[in-house]
């Protein structure tokens, strides 16, 4: 049918007798071009639409025309001999040309030769195809527009390829089939494809056309929009109606400008569920999913967008979770027509969303609350885990084609446990979490790995061996075993629908006699090892305590289903019996006790509140404190808060670490925020961030060379940058400001121990600034004041031993016994003084090999005194313990500077002691592992220092083996086993007794079975706490004494009426060495009758004015003591020569003082 403008044009030309073109075009014989071939009735001069500038409208006149003015808009309404000489005329101010409704097979090259200023061209409602462009419109270096909408495309033509300058290009209304080449045009920003032959959008064209504004794709046969889509984050309109989409990506909801959504007269069942991140900066205006084939109401969408449309969909019911959530969009338009639905009743949502918000309430008041389970979905990649959560929660067929986890995905689902659509039928609320099972996440899984939990271990049935058991099942119940010592699982065979019925129950029932045998092996090994120690004449308290160890894993709880369940996603088959099988796990009491007991009410009320304050919070993270006042504040309830949130951790509500010493002072009240912060940092596809598309990078002023620079140090070193992390949570904490990024970042590095700060910038407040290093830590401030903003550092006062609390005292957050470790900063401290962290090293992300240099230098100190501890763990180590150790060795309280990080090893040395620590992962090929901790000292071996570096080593070892010892005892279910290596053959032949010490304290050398050799047992334990603590305490009353010494000789030189003298009256300093002393050996205290060295240790006198030498006794001389009241350093009036009393006087006189 021909259009309006065609049938005018049509007139025109037989009104005014002019010519018509023939059918077919004629050859020009001098450039072998078709051009069209004109017959002219009469010799009036052709009409043209003309617009000058300045003017608004095209003005109809004849050509050529006699007004004045500067034409830049031309309009071909009649084509004859002249009109190419009219175009030329105007050449040098043409911008615009419209040779639409011409019925053109092509473009007259003639035509638009010389418009080098030409911007626009419209060629609409003609029948030009891709062969019908001439080459010379690749010279239009100013054209941004081009319109070809009804013509005979099938593809896109090459030449409009070279249009580098292109924005807008509309090719509505034509045949084409392919997109080819057109990621060429990488400054388009509007594309209109509507009314074409298109099945797909290939992943080209949505890397390079990153300006994409506009792009309209309806009437199309489309089949899938890519998740690559979300490289277009200048996409502000999309329209893909009427085409053939089952589903739409997460990507397209969450693109950073999106506005308009048009997936209309699609056939689409299922959408992705979408977490709306606190308060969103700006709401789409539309989403259009009508005439589609929705069963479930995208809760999600409400609170994205102002108008939501759903007419003609098959959804029956709204979430009774949004009860009280519809209040919060009030201005929302829901459009909810020709849907069945049951709840709300049709009438109901006809009526508005006022009205089902009424409705919605009038329920609330008579509903009643069940608690509901935690479900942990654990697997191999791979697997089909995230299809069959998605086929569970949209109850219908969903496959994810390839798709894989990102970390942890979260969703919800509930369970009826009556077959009825009434709202008040008792239901089970499912919080399903989706486990990545590729290995760069699974660091971040013990996190979220909590106990009261279901787990589903889901298998792909069509393609499992027996030789896959392992990797299947076998890893995944060590892991839950090693850190709680229980699982209650239900085994999950996917693809069924691939596989024969009988040969699906076979595969079914060879995996319950496996995972039967696996789980009764463990059991076995434990009672041979538990019946080993029992069989031994004699029990040191080392094998003692490894008893109890094993006694206490033979308590473990492993609880199956009776039957592995099969499910087939693809046709949404098997679900139904999955239900069942979780209701009737949870129905056993002794399992979970608590779930499906009633809730009271207020309870709920609390839920919904802290739901909304989570998703209103940018940062939804609380001090316990901070969310004790805010709950109690509006409910009360102070006696009843604890078991509330409880109960909201275990039913997937927030998160809250009630048995972490320190991660208990936080609570997390949006769980699926904490995720994405660790989806952020340890996503997999890092290293294929793309500048251009990541806004974030350039919003920060970070060039493309900086860039670049800090994807490499993560890629190669595993470390990141601070300016990096805050791109990569951009979408997570969405704030301007540093503050709420170091406060994360600290509690992260503090709390979390995921890695350990590298560099710390400077104070903005701090005037004199220099580069110091303290330990392994790099900053740029001075003195103590750096070590203020550490995240672990604090000064050598402040480090006064752990403060934990006693058996079967009671918790109480935030008090001083909920603090495990004294070098761990407080929540407080964090969030009101959070470190200036620059960059940081996350040791999971290590790929390195141990460098060539290492080996070099550690064998230089072959033969050197050492001691080496292993943890030796026999069956089983979870992903991130020997990372856990190596951040460990380097927090601050323990005084080492890295020198060398790689994947298995670490080396750092300790700068005061002269000690070389180097700790290693070794995994064996019976599938043990063992960690072993070596220090080694700087200096050569000889008789008279063994005692003093063996000691020196040992204040190394001990406190670091102690910290290792904290990290595994998080895991109620570890199996590990404690050896010291033989110094002179290295094997495993001592037990380690660092835990209980005396028996090997007690004697002098024990033999090593391997080598018959005689040990000595300082290389084998540390030595006797009371020695260590008196030299200790001995070496800090001799600092203290220096300290005065120096006072004294800076009083006597000012002339102070109180400068100290000596004991005989004389002003003597020589009675006082000028050197810091250094504990005392044995073979010293023997000496301690030679002149020398009693100048340097005198004896614990009255006011140490005097006193008497004898063997084990120091003597410590501080002139003027008792001019100074005011002085920390106390004595005792009483005097005595035995050397028993005056060393429980010294060790008085330093607790007080260290008390002080």
């Amino acid at each position: 049918m021909a259009t309006a403008m065609q049938r005018r044009a049509a007139h025109s030309s037989k009104s005014r007798g002019t010519y018509q073109p023939t059918e077919m075009p004629s050859i020009d014989q001098r450039t072998n071009i078709r051009v069209p071939t004109y017959t002219f009735g009469s010799n009036l001069r052709p009409i043209a639409h003309l617009g000058y500038e300045g003017a608004r409208h095209l003005i109809p006149e004849r050509l050529p025309s006699s007004t004045r003015g500067r034409t830049v808009g031309f309009r071909v309404i009649d084509l004859n001999h002249s009109i190419v000489d009219s175009i030329r005329s105007v050449a040098s101010s043409l911008r615009r040309l419209d040779l639409s409704d011409l019925r053109l097979d092509f473009v007259d090259p003639e035509m638009i030769d010389g418009l080098l200023r030409l911007e626009r061209i419209v060629l609409d409602h003609n029948r030009i195809d891709e062969n019908g462009f001439p080459d010379n419109i690749a010279r239009l270096d100013h054209l941004v527009e081009l319109s070809a909408h009804d013509n005979c495309l099938t593809q896109l033509p090459t030449i409009i390829r070279k249009l580098r300058s292109l924005q807008r290009l509309k090719l509505s209304e034509n045949r084409l089939k392919s997109l080819e080449g057109i990621d060429k045009l990488k400054r388009l920003q509007i594309l209109v494809l509507d009314e074409n032959r298109l099945q797909v959008l290939s992943k080209e064209f949505f890397s390079h056309l990153k300006r994409l504004e506009y792009l309209h794709c309806s009437r199309n046969a489309l089949t899938a929009v890519p998740s690559d889509v979300r490289n277009l984050r200048l996409l502000k309109d999309l329209n893909v109606s009427h085409n053939r989409l089952t589903s739409l990506p997460a990507e397209v909801f969450v693109l950073p400008n999106i506005e308009v959504i048009n997936a209309s007269d699609n056939q689409i069942d299922r959408l992705p569920t979408i977490t709306v991140k606190g308060s969103l900066k700006r709401k789409l205006t539309t989403i259009d999913l009508s005439n589609n084939l929705l069963i479930r109401f995208p809760a999600h969408l409400m609170f994205m967008t102002g108008r939501l449309d759903l007419c003609s969909n098959r959804i029956r019911t709204i979430p009774l979770g949004l009860i009280d959530k519809l209040d919060q969009v009030p201005e929302l338009q829901l459009m909810l027509d020709e849907n069945p639905m049951s709840l709300p009743p049709q009438d109901v949502c006809a009526s508005g969303l006022r009205s089902i918000v009424q409705y919605f309430m009038e329920i609330k008041t008579v509903m009643r609350i069940h608690q509901g389970v935690r479900v942990l979905v654990l697997g191999p990649t791979g697997q089909g885990k995230t299809s069959l959560i998605q086929t569970m929660t949209d109850q219908q067929a969903r496959t994810t084609d390839g798709e894989r986890t990102l970390g942890v995905d979260l969703y919800e689902h509930n369970i009826s446990l009556e077959k009825s659509d009434d709202p008040l039928t008792k239901r089970l609320h499912l919080s399903l979490w989706d486990f990545s099972g590729e290995t760069r996440y699974l660091f971040q899984h013990q996190y979220f790995l909590q106990p009261n939990s279901l787990v589903l271990l889901v298998f792909n049935m069509a393609e499992y061996s027996a030789a896959k058991f392992r990797s299947c099942f076998g890893i995944w119940i060590d892991w839950m075993l090693f850190r709680m010592n229980r699982i209650v699982a239900v085994p999950v065979g996917t693809h069924a629908d691939r596989l024969k019925p009988a040969k699906a129950k076979q595969i079914g029932d060879d995996v319950m006699k496996q995972i039967r045998k696996y789980v009764a092996d463990i059991r076995s090994s434990i009672e041979r090892e538990i019946k080993r120690i029992d069989s031994k004449a004699y029990i040191s308290a080392a094998l003692s305590e490894q008893l109890e160890m094993y006694r206490n894993l033979l308590r473990m709880e492993v609880l199956t289903a009776e039957s592995v369940v099969t499910v087939s996603s693809k046709e949404n088959s098997g679900i139904e019996q999955l239900e069942e099988a979780i209701l009737k796990m949870v129905d056993n009491k002794d399992a979970f006790p608590n779930v499906l007991r009633e809730i009271p009410s207020l309870w709920g009320e609390v839920v919904n509140f802290i739901d909304d304050k989570g998703y209103a919070m940018q940062v939804p993270m609380m001090r316990w404190d901070e969310y004790v006042a805010l709950v109690t504040g509006k409910f009360g309830m102070r006696h009843l808060i604890q078991a509330i949130t409880e109960f909201m951790h275990d039913t997937g509500k927030i998160i809250w670490y009630s048995d972490h010493p320190t991660l208990r002072d936080y609570v997390f009240l949006r769980p699926s925020w904490l995720v994405d912060v660790f989806k952020a940092i340890f996503r997999h596809d890092i290293d294929q961030l793309d500048y251009s598309l990541e806004e974030s990078f350039r919003q920060h002023n970070i060039s493309q060379p900086k860039f670049e620079k800090m994807i490499n140090e993560v890629v190669d070193e595993a470390t990141f940058d601070r300016e990096l992390i805050k791109c990569l949570w951009s979408s997570v904490i969405q704030s301007d400001f540093n503050r709420p990024v170091l406060e994360l970042l600290a509690v992260l590095l503090e709390h979390f121990e995921i890695g350990y700060a590298t560099v710390i910038r400077p104070s903005r407040n701090t005037s004199a600034i220099s580069s110091v290093s303290k330990g392994n830590i790099t900053t740029e401030r001075s003195g103590q004041d750096c070590l203020d903003f550490l995240p672990n550092a604090q000064s050598p006062a402040s480090r006064k031993g752990s403060i934990t609390p006693r058996v079967g005292e009671k918790y109480e957050p935030g008090s001083a016994t909920s603090r495990s470790k004294q070098g761990e900063k407080s929540s407080a401290e964090i969030r009101t003084n959070p470190p200036r962290i620059s960059k940081i090293l996350i040791p999971w992300l290590l790929n390195t090999e141990q460098p060539a240099k290492f080996r070099e230098e550690y064998q230089s100190f072959s033969g050197h005194a050492s001691a080496a501890s292993v943890f030796r763990f026999p069956k089983y180590i979870p992903p991130g313990m020997f990372e856990k150790f190596t951040i460990r060795a380097l927090k601050d309280e323990h005084d080492l500077t890295k020198l060398y990080h790689w994947k298995n090893g670490l080396y750092a040395r300790h700068i005061q002691n002269g000690v070389r620590l180097y700790l290693q992962r070794i995994e064996h090929d019976d599938g043990s592992t063992c960690i072993s901790v070596e220090c080694r000292h700087e200096s050569r071996l000889t008789d008279e220092d063994t005692e003093k570096q063996v000691e020196q080593i040992w204040q190394v070892l001990l406190p670091f083996l102690k910290d290792c010892e904290d990290v595994i005892a998080k895991c109620t279910g570890a199996r590990m086993e404690r050896y010291m290596e033989c110094p002179y053959c290295r094997g495993l032949s001592f037990l380690g007794e660092w835990l209980t010490p005396k028996e090997l304290q007690a004697v002098d050398v024990k033999m090593c079975d391997n080598c018959n050799r005689d040990v000595s047992t300082s290389f084998l334990v540390q030595p006797k706490e009371k020695k260590r603590v008196e030299e200790f305490l001995l070496k800090r009353l001799l600092e203290e004494a220096e300290k005065r010494r120096l006072a004294f000789d800076e009083a006597t030189t000012n002339n102070d009426p109180f400068s100290p003298v000596c004991e005989n009256g004389d002003n003597n300093s020589d009675d006082i060495h000028p050197n810091v002393m250094t504990p005392m050996t044995s073979d010293s205290r023997n000496k301690a009758n030679q002149k020398g060295v009693e100048k340097q240790r005198g004896t614990n006198g009255d006011r140490a004015r005097s006193g008497t030498t004898s063997k084990g006794t120091v003597r410590i001389n501080v002139p003027g003591a008792e001019k100074s009241p005011g002085s920390r350093l106390r004595t005792h009036s009483n005097r005595t020569t035995d050397s028993s009393i005056q060393e429980e006087h010294i060790l008085v006189t330093l607790t007080e003082q260290t008390n002080e």
